[in-house]
C-alpha cells in the first residue's frame, strides 16, 4: 500500500467513524505492538518499552524496544493483517 493509499484509508476510517485520525493511528500502533508480542513473546516488564512507529513519509512500520529496532523480517504481512482487523473493528 502506498503512503497516499495508507493516508486515504486512515482518513476514510476516521471520517466514517467520526473519530480523529490520530486516534485511529494510535489504535493501530497499539495493535501492532500487541501483534508483535503475540508472535515474539516478551515479559510484561520488557513490553513497557515496546513502541510501534509508522513513517509518514514511507508508510514503513517498525517496532522499537526502547531505541533498538526489533522489527522482525516479514513483519509487514503481520502489520497489514493487523491494520485490516483494527480498521474493521473501529
Amino acid at each position: 500500500m502506498s503512503i497516499s493509499e495508507f493516508t486515504a484509508a486512515l482518513n476514510q476510517v476516521a471520517s466514517e467513524r467520526n473519530i480523529a485520525v490520530s486516534d485511529v493511528l494510535e489504535t493501530l500502533k497499539e495493535a501492532l505492538v500487541a501483534a508483535y508480542r503475540k508472535d515474539f513473546p516478551v515479559s510484561d516488564e520488557d513490553a513497557v518499552n515496546l513502541k510501534a512507529d509508522i513513517s509518514e513519509e514511507t508508510g514503513e512500520i517498525r517496532i522499537f524496544d526502547g531505541k533498538k529496532d526489533v522489527t522482525p523480517a516479514g513483519f509487514g504481512r503481520i502489520a497489514s493483517q493487523t491494520a485490516k482487523q483494527v480498521i474493521l473493528q473501529k
